[in-house]
């Protein structure tokens, strides 16, 4: 019961720690979302490279800070989910946040709107559905 609840406590903070770097982006991007360049939809791997990169205005990253690439980083790693270990981000659209949990990814991130979601599926300890989080 103590590592169950340890894996609660770590995944909302984790998802803490995600949401604030994913809005922080949204400031410096001009109102855009991680998950775009160019206003473009990115694939997952991009959007989790935003993030822990240097990017300019148009959502475009590299490793280095020069020149326009002045934004950012905005998180030193993509935190694991406690539960599977994984820290991947699967894209969510419009057809919205899956029922069932994947093996393959950490997160599930809707870059229209921002929203992240921990990849579990159940209740925590206090009945409180892990999609709630």
């Amino acid at each position: 019961n103590h590592q169950q609840k340890a894996k609660e406590t770590q995944a909302k903070a984790n998802l803490k720690l995600l949401r604030e770097a994913i809005e922080r982006y949204k400031i410096d991007h001009n109102g855009t979302y991680p998950g775009y360049i160019n206003g473009d939809p990115t694939v997952a791997f991009l959007t989790s490279s935003q993030l822990i990169n240097y990017s300019n205005i148009n959502g475009d990253f590299q490793t280095t800070k020069s020149g326009s690439y002045n934004l950012g980083p905005y998180l030193n790693k993509i935190p694991k989910n406690p539960f599977n270990g994984e820290n991947f981000f699967t894209l969510v659209g419009s057809e919205g946040f899956p029922s069932e949990a994947s093996e393959t990814t950490g997160w599930y991130y809707k870059p229209s709107t921002g929203e992240i979601r921990l990849n579990k599926n159940g209740t925590d300890s206090e009945g409180v559905s892990f999609s709630n989080y």
